[in-house]
């Protein structure tokens, strides 16, 4: 294994042990008494600021089109920050991990989007991933004890919005421009949204303890910012396919905090539905790379 290939791995690692903190951090948040958009609206506002100073820094500023623009901004109003926005409400009422998991069927919404908005017909190794995620979220959405099924649906709706941004992303006008500048034009779309209802509606917290500032900090310069350029060095050096599956390691660390630090508890249908839907994404990911794989043998 060459040190490059050795870079990626631990780019992606890091990658997702930093975007598997988040939820922790954001429950954190919420346990503080702050509300769920108040979290959105300043992880996105300060993580515009980070992104907008290193790229000023790297002298990687560029002008974008008007097109482009518009796009970006709906992108990260209508999969950015609403994704976040109903993950976050999740952490609200069920286990971060299982919000985490849930959120990680995102496949299965994909796969429904392709074959019924461009006809595109999934392969047998997709449908039983499909079969695997649909399994898992039936295992948990019949929930009994503490579980809320106001939770389940929150974060479902997180991988809706997700997969949709997903499709929607390889159809884009701006797949020509660098992610960080993505990253930062979604992010000043995503604040200016959420801090302007947050205006409107009066639903607007001042962090009012340095804790709180920190864990704000946290969640954008750690989360985001950080988690989402190490990830970014990882895909370059590993390809798409390979990075996803190592960043499986994401949903498994938002379970295995949320018991450590919040109690959480798991029944062991809960954890069979868990392990269903990783093995899904595991399914889909692996049948990606094994198309492009056959691809460049022919």
């Amino acid at each position: 294994m060459t040190n490059q290939v050795r870079k990626g791995y631990g780019s992606v690692i890091l990658a997702s042990l930093a975007y598997g903190i988040m939820p922790v951090v954001s429950k954190v948040l919420l346990l503080s008494g702050m509300n769920s958009e108040s979290v959105v609206f300043y992880r996105f506002f300060l993580t515009c600021l980070f992104s907008a100073l290193i790229l000023a820094v790297s002298g990687r500023f560029k002008a974008v089109t008007l097109l482009q623009a518009v796009t970006l901004a709906l992108f990260g109003v209508l999969g950015f920050g609403l994704t976040m926005q109903f993950l976050t409400i999740s952490y609200q009422y069920i286990p971060i991990g299982l919000a985490t998991v849930l959120h990680f069927a995102y496949p299965l919404f994909v796969t429904v989007i392709m074959l019924a908005v461009y006809g595109e017909k999934p392969g047998p190794a997709r449908l039983w991933g499909c079969a695997a995620a649909l399994a898992g979220i039936c295992l948990m959405v019949d929930l009994k004890g503490n579980f809320s099924l106001r939770g389940v649906v929150y974060a479902l709706l997180s991988a809706v919005t997700y997969s949709a941004f997903v499709v929607s992303n390889k159809k884009a006008s701006f797949g020509s421009l660098s992610p960080l500048l993505c990253l930062f034009t979604f992010s000043l779309a995503a604040s200016l949204f959420f801090g302007s209802g947050c205006a409107l509606t009066g639903t607007l917290q001042v962090p009012g303890s340095l804790s709180q500032w920190g864990c704000l900090l946290a969640v954008s310069l750690l989360c985001t910012v950080f988690a989402f350029c190490t990830l970014m060095t990882g895909v370059r050096i590993l390809g798409a396919a390979r990075a996803s599956v190592i960043n499986m390691l994401e949903p498994a660390t938002g379970v295995i905090l949320g018991v450590i630090l919040f109690k959480e508890t798991l029944s062991l249908k809960i954890m069979l539905g868990c392990a269903c839907i990783l093995v899904s994404t595991l399914i889909t990911v692996l049948a990606r790379d094994s198309r492009k794989d056959g691809g460049k043998k022919k």
